[in-house]
């Protein structure tokens, strides 16, 4: 059985990977702008920016149960 505290602590993970893959998101998309004023293919960094969008959603997922989990399991 896991105390609150570890739950909370697994919910600040949670948080902190979706801010990291916010920020992430964000400096692809940087990356992104400048290939494409020097004209260069976009294609690699364009399937970048759908993985990390993609990583994303899972993580928002996975922070949703954990807050469901502990409003269940504590109010």
């Amino acid at each position: 059985m896991q105390t609150i505290g570890r739950r909370l602590l697994w919910q600040g993970v949670a948080e902190r990977r979706l801010n990291e893959g916010e920020h992430n998101i964000s400096q692809q998309e940087t990356v992104i702008k400048q290939l494409k004023r020097e004209g260069r293919d976009l294609a690699l960094a364009l399937s970048v920016l759908d993985t990390l969008i993609e990583t994303q959603k899972a993580l928002f997922h996975e922070r949703d149960l954990i807050v469901a989990q502990l409003a269940k399991r504590f109010g």
